[in-house]
C-alpha cells in the first residue's frame, strides 16, 4: 500500500481494543480473564453458574447499566463497557492494575496518574517476605 493516505486523527480509534468481545455476552466476557483467578473452569469444564454470578457481581459492584449478564457486550455504552471491563479485573484482586487512558466516571477519588495516560492502582497490600 505504498503511497496510501494515513489518517492518525483522534476520531479514528479502536472502540473495542482487546478487553471485550462485542458479540459475546457479559457472562462470556467475564470468563475471558476470570477463568483462572475466579476458578470458573474445573478440570476443563466451564462452570457457567459461577461465571454468571461473577458477571452479576461485576454489574452490581460497578453499577453497569444493563438488563443482565446475558446481554452482549456490544449492547453497552462505552462507559458501561469500561466499567464492566475494569470491574472484571478489579474484582479478581490483582496486585496492581494499570489502565491506559482511564475514563473519569469510574476512577476513585485519588488515582495515581502517570503522565495523564496511565492509571496505576495498587489494589491490595503486598505481603512482606
Amino acid at each position: 500500500m505504498l503511497g496510501a493516505p494515513v489518517d492518525c486523527s483522534p476520531r479514528q480509534k479502536n472502540v473495542w481494543g482487546h478487553s471485550a468481545a462485542p458479540e459475546m455476552s457479559l457472562t462470556e466476557n467475564a470468563l475471558l480473564t476470570g477463568s483462572v483467578r475466579e476458578k470458573l473452569v474445573d478440570r476443563g469444564f466451564l462452570r457457567w453458574n459461577k461465571t454468571e454470578k461473577f458477571a452479576r457481581r461485576i454489574i452490581e459492584a460497578f453499577d453497569v447499566r444493563t438488563p443482565g449478564p446475558d446481554n452482549a457486550a456490544g449492547s453497552l455504552s462505552g462507559g458501561n463497557l469500561q466499567k464492566f471491563v475494569i470491574g472484571r479485573e478489579v474484582l479478581q484482586n490483582p496486585d496492581v492494575l494499570v489502565v491506559n487512558q482511564p475514563h473519569g466516571a469510574w476512577m476513585p477519588q485519588q488515582p495515581r496518574l502517570s503522565g495523564n495516560r496511565y492509571w496505576i492502582w495498587p489494589t491490595r497490600a503486598r505481603q512482606s517476605s
